[in-house]
């Protein structure tokens, strides 16, 4: 009975827009979707034209630079900042002890966790002295967790250089000198790097992709790395500072309430004219952030919002942008089928398969390159809607509730 009604509705619904009739109440809407979607093909060509300058222009740091190093590179303290983190610490610690690098300590912060991250840390400690494990004290007003570990972790450091990377990430034997010869050949003082996204699940695959991209679009690297632009951007994931520059901008002390600690580092780096750069690294280390649907929305409405400069105007923009980019360019493709068996709109109909096939070729272009599993382009839509509703969670949690709950901690940006 039920596939008998939903048979008829939908062979109904095909009549009358195949019909006569498609013309007096349909037409115009058909052919103005098509047209909007055609337009969308400029921002398409732009991105396809950006992801390339990134790929193959100045924007990467790849694993030749371990190659390159001119002389001696400087000791390196390595700070790790650990809460709860049973699931990633070994993994992490193991891949930083393995770097192929002259000289270097490795400073992980016990953040006070709760499950058997110091277990693991005292296991590894045992057979490599380079591992030191600092007891975080209790945290202090006004202070977020994290920036509190990596103040304690710097306080703890014995060198002139850090690298302050995160527990869920994993370090290629060369990326750290591959990063230092860089940084020593530039000249630069602060270097934060993208890292290849490590997905598993279907909503890693899906998701974790989007929200890079969202990023890209609204901060570009060309803007980040240009000194005289204010824009700042960084990842917490991956920021090598020397201690004279960290010193100049105030250290952690001086963002200690920030939730976006990386983003609010950058911008003081900037604005002492601190020599930095911000590169796509993703041969050099992998981070797996998020394991499931519901880490993903928590983890990016903990500071999306944040990104925004708790706009609800640049929110609103954002998710329209979006939802507009990603579902246009399927209701073209979609009006293109409607027309197409009368015949009558040849042009129409073949414009409508053709933006909506380039589009789809742009986003799995793109995600083959940096190896981010092609197929789930096809359902870029579908990332769009759930996206945006982690940027409406982000600006609520934000505005309304003002404070956020993470890794058993209340947090409260200012």
């Amino acid at each position: 009975m039920w596939m008998w009604v939903c048979e008829k509705n939908f062979t109904g619904i095909m009549s009358f827009l195949t019909a006569g009739s498609l013309t007096a109440n349909c037409l115009f809407m058909l052919e103005a979707i098509i047209i909007a979607a055609c337009l969308l093909l400029i921002f398409w060509a732009r991105t396809l034209i950006k992801a390339r300058q990134i790929m193959y222009g100045d924007f990467v740091l790849g694993r030749e630079w371990a190659d390159k190093q001119d002389g001696e590179l400087d000791p390196v303290s390595v700070i790790v900042p650990a809460r709860n983190e049973e699931d990633n610490i070994r993994g992490c610690v193991s891949s930083l002890l393995s770097l192929d690098y002259p000289e270097l300590e490795v400073v992980v912060v016990n953040d006070r966790s709760e499950d058997d991250t110091l277990r693991i840390l005292r296991e590894l400690s045992k057979s490599d002295d380079r591992l030191k494990i600092v007891e975080g004290s209790e945290l202090p007003e006004g202070w977020c967790g994290k920036t509190h570990a990596l103040h304690q972790g710097i306080m703890r450091a014995g060198y002139d250089w850090f690298l302050m990377t995160d527990a869920d990430t994993e370090h290629k034997p060369w990326s750290l000198k591959a990063a230092m010869a860089m940084a020593r050949k530039q000249n630069l003082q602060a270097l934060s790097l993208y890292p290849r996204l490590d997905c598993r699940s279907f909503w890693e695959k899906l998701l974790q992709p989007s929200v890079a991209a969202l990023i890209e679009n609204f901060v570009p690297l060309s803007r980040v790395n240009e000194p005289s632009d204010p824009l700042a951007w960084a990842n917490g994931q991956y920021m090598l500072m020397s201690r004279k520059s960290l010193d100049a901008t105030g250290g952690w002390q001086g963002v200690r309430s920030k939730i976006l600690e990386d983003v609010a580092m950058a911008d003081a780096i900037k604005r002492k004219g601190i020599p930095y750069k911000l590169l796509l690294a993703d041969r050099l280390f992998t981070t797996r952030m998020y394991s499931n649907l519901s880490e993903i929305v928590r983890g990016w409405s903990k500071n999306v919002f944040l990104a925004m400069g708790k706009h609800i105007s640049a929110a609103i923009m954002v998710i329209l942008f979006t939802i507009i980019v990603t579902w246009v360019p399927l209701l073209g493709l979609l009006s293109g089928i409607v027309l197409a068996p009368g015949g009558d709109h040849p042009v129409l109909s073949l414009l409508a398969f053709g933006q909506y096939f380039f589009v789809l070729g742009v986003q799995a272009y793109v995600r083959s390159k940096i190896k981010l599993y092609p197929v789930y382009s096809l359902l870029a839509p579908v990332g769009a809607l759930i996206v945006s509703f982690i940027v409406a969670l982000s600006a609520y949690n934000h505005l309304v509730k003002k404070e956020i709950l993470w890794k058993g901690r209340r947090m409260r940006d200012s």
